[in-house]
């Protein structure tokens, strides 16, 4: 529940400290609940997780006392004195430093771990650790780093108030990949693994600045630069233009059905095309179908035989089935199927037909365990075997009217137990893939299972690339109540990580009708998370409310539906909380970042109360401290959904930064909240107006590409005429907020929709808003319709 203007008290103290010392202590709150009620300590509800508050104290005196920041020893305390120490400042004034720190690793080393001392002024950490082979997940401390598990990237937050960002290196063509883990007494180490067998070397990238995400950008633009490419069929940007398309043209825009938690394992042409049929006779018009695991032919110990589809479930084919699935439903533009990088989740049959025309070795994995996989290694020719079948079935799959796939199981190819296994596995599988998807797909698809730093470091790293997708968290499972949140949870930090990638984060697929509030924090994650949205509905069961909030009118006449989501992946606010409090995202839309989103999820147990107000708008929405314009005037609206409708109801009157009227929300468990910032223009010395966006969407904002507002004298009179000119990604309700509106008429404002007048019939004025029904505007082809309103 969103409210503002509430009754609020403050109450006011002080600490002694001395002016030129500094530090940091922690501070609690005893409260009661009522009158009657026992008194209770804040940092010991919820079983002590919710912690102390901390108040950091900073002079410039003592930072200069207690450590210098500018070298690599004000970072780190007793560290391995063989680290060599590369030192890069930012520009003049900026605290900004980036040290690249390296140490030799001999040849006859297949793993090594060095000292990196301890953390200078540590107050509070986050660590992107390898929960498992394929995925990563955050884990919090606080004073002392204790993190249980190797990390691939590191945040801290000292007591001065700088942030350091931790990055371990995974060069594909050294052989070498570092991690962060954790020593006695809070020592943090640096662990390598050196696959290849030659001379090689440990490698972490640290970054220092102002901010948790200037940190990280400090280190991932440093390894961008030094990092090596060379996969094969890499495409350059120069090249881009000939298989990159609009952004209106990019499959995941559409909506996505995805069939695993839909129809689980027993797929089959005809549970596909009843699903489909269920979807259509609902109103939910896909763009795009994964054909998600089981649809291959696989022996009885999980291993791939043949490229054609499995005959029992499929008994006419994968090309019969593409077929059918577009003669029936039209609409559906992309087919992507499922396939595991290593065939199947345990390999390659040694007696199948791929075994027959492929080369096929044993290697062993999981301690000691055989796998049979097509050769990684080149013959003396220099022929790759792996290169030939992934080029062999994508071709296949692509004349089988299949437009894109979705590589599961990349994790596999570190898994091995010899080293130079892994490497060769490594290699050989990641070249192939990315050219053999170039050439029949276009990059037209999702890595999975795949939060390895060789995969995320090389094959997503370079800006100069096609953007993939990659799931950027372990899976969503709807029969578990206590996943939902941590499943939120952990796709927000994660992608502190995959934001610095050139990939869309996938958080996933997830259901519509999920009890309670759940599918609707789905939802709004999904939206803010910038990736794209599938749903896996079981048939019969969707809820219109969160699929029609989530999803517009495409543009073209089609009828199909596109994601509102937004353009860009979010920032976590502040990285450093556990699941126990409020996790705030925050994004922006549109040119020059238009509109300002924040999302907050209660991951945790217990009903939280949160509060924003003028000490912390600014953090919250991204503006540097006195850096938001303080001539311009603000709104903020928030969606809400009434059965299959979502409307947006503005929450603030207008007002300026960072002089806000207190809001306050409450948060049941996995209760969400998402709120717009959405700028006013003046349109007269005491009248306002704003473009809202379509407020029929969860996410008004994300459908408006760009707002032009102007006005003019046009006949003399001295009255200025207002003229508002909008590119929009989407078709639905269009409003603009206007503070006279109840002085207006509709026949005295002109609304035209690509250059043709639109009927007076499609406008109405309603409670401070002039509203515009845009679902009958005639079809565009170039992906947006322009909208222009004259007052």
């Amino acid at each position: 529940m969103v409210t503002q203007e509430t009754d609020s008290r403050s109450y006011i103290g002080s600490v002694p400290f001395k002016a030129n010392s500094g530090g940091s202590f922690s501070f609690t709150i005893r409260f009661q609940r009522s009158v009657r009620d026992d008194w209770h300590w804040f940092s010991e509800t919820v079983d002590g997780k919710l912690g102390n508050g901390v108040v950091l104290v900073t002079s410039p005196e003592h930072t200069a006392s207690v450590a210098n920041p500018t070298s690599f020893d004000g970072i780190f305390e007793s560290f391995d004195p063989g680290w060599k120490v590369e030192t890069f400042f930012g520009t003049s004034g900026s605290p900004n430093i980036t040290f690249d720190v390296s140490l030799s690793i001999p040849s006859t080393e297949f793993e090594s771990t060095r000292s990196l001392g301890r953390p200078v002024q540590l107050d509070r950490y986050y660590a992107l650790e390898k929960q498992s082979s394929p995925w990563i997940q955050p884990e919090h401390g606080s004073r002392s780093y204790t993190c249980g598990r190797d990390a691939l990237l590191v945040g801290m937050k000292r007591t001065d108030g700088l942030h350091v960002a931790i990055l371990g290196v995974a060069d594909l063509a050294s052989g070498c990949a570092s991690v962060v883990s954790s020593g006695e007494g809070g020592e943090m180490k640096c662990r390598t693994r050196n696959d290849k067998g030659a001379e090689g070397k440990h490698r972490l990238i640290v970054g220092v600045s102002e901010s948790h995400e200037g940190a990280v950008k400090l280190c991932f633009d440093r390894l961008r630069r030094t990092i090596t490419y060379g996969i094969p069929g890499r495409v350059e940007e120069a090249d881009m233009g000939v298989i990159d398309v609009k952004r209106a043209q990019n499959w995941y825009d559409g909506l996505t059905y995805c069939t695993w938690n839909s129809l689980g394992p027993k797929l089959s042409e005809q549970r596909i095309l009843d699903a489909l049929a269920d979807l259509d006779k609902s109103g939910i018009m896909i763009s795009t179908l994964i054909i998600d695991d089981n649809w291959q032919t696989r022996d009885d110990a999980n291993r791939w035989l043949r490229f054609e589809a499995d005959p029992v479930a499929f008994p006419k084919g994968l090309a019969h089935t593409t077929a059918a699935i577009r003669k029936r439903f039209p609409h559906i533009r992309n087919i992507i199927v499922w396939h595991a990088m290593l065939g199947y989740w345990e390999g390659f049959s040694p007696d199948g037909e791929i075994a027959k025309n492929y080369k096929v070795t044993r290697m062993y994995w999981h301690g000691g365990w055989p796998v049979h996989v097509v050769d990684p290694v080149p013959d003396p020719e220099g022929k790759e075997e792996v290169q030939r079948l992934y080029d062999d079935f994508y071709r296949f799959l692509s004349e089988s009217g299949v437009d894109g796939v979705k590589c599961d199981v990349q994790c596999a190819i570190n898994e091995f137990d010899k080293p130079h296994d892994r490497f060769a596995v490594t290699k050989a599988y990641q070249d192939a893939f990315e050219a053999a998807s170039i050439k029949h797909f276009g990059r037209k698809v999702i890595y999975c299972m795949a939060m390895q730093p060789y995969i995320m470091q090389n094959a997503l790293l370079s800006k100069n690339a096609i953007t993939a997708v990659l799931r950027n968290s372990d899976d969503f499972f709807p029969d578990i109540a206590d996943s939902h949140a941590w499943h939120i949870f952990a796709n927000a930090h994660n992608s502190i990580y995959t934001g610095q990638l050139n990939c869309l984060p996938d958080w996933d697929m997830f259901q519509t009708t999920l009890k309670s509030n759940f599918s609707r924090a789905h939802a709004l994650a999904r939206v803010i998370s910038g990736g794209p949205v599938y749903i896996t509905d079981t048939p019969g069961l969707h809820d219109l409310g969160i699929v029609n909030g989530m999803c517009a009118r495409m543009v073209d006449g089609s009828g199909n539906h596109i994601v509102t989501r937004l353009a860009t992946g979010p920032s976590v606010v502040d990285p450093y909380i556990n699941k126990h409090r409020i996790t705030w995202l925050r994004n922006s839309h549109g040119a020059n970042g238009y509109a300002r989103i924040i999302a907050g999820f209660n991951t945790g147990a217990v009903s939280l109360l949160e509060r924003i107000h003028e000490g912390n708008i600014d953090t919250l929405l991204g503006f540097d401290k006195g850096a938001s314009d303080p001539t311009q005037q603000y709104l903020i609206i928030s969606p809400r959904t009434i059965g299959e409708i979502t409307e947006n109801i503005v929450v603030t009157r207008p007002f300026y930064l960072p002089s806000i009227t207190p809001i306050e929300i409450t948060f049941e468990p996995m209760d969400s909240v998402l709120l717009s910032l959405i700028p006013v223009y003046p349109t007269s010395d005491t009248e306002t107006m704003a473009v809202l966006g379509l407020t029929n969407q969860l996410c008004a904002p994300a459908a408006v590409i760009e707002t032009i507002v102007s006005m003019y004298d046009d006949d003399g009179s001295g009255l200025e005429r207002i003229t508002i000119q909008l590119r929009l990604s989407a078709l639905g309700t269009l409003s603009i907020w206007l503070s006279d509106a109840q002085s207006r008429s509709t026949d005295q404002i002109l609304v035209l929709v690509n250059g043709a007048a639109f009927g007076v019939d499609h406008i109405e004025l309603k409670d401070n808003r002039l509203q515009i029904n845009l679902l009958d505007a005639p079809p565009s082809e170039n992906g947006e319709v322009r909208v222009t309103i004259m007052l």
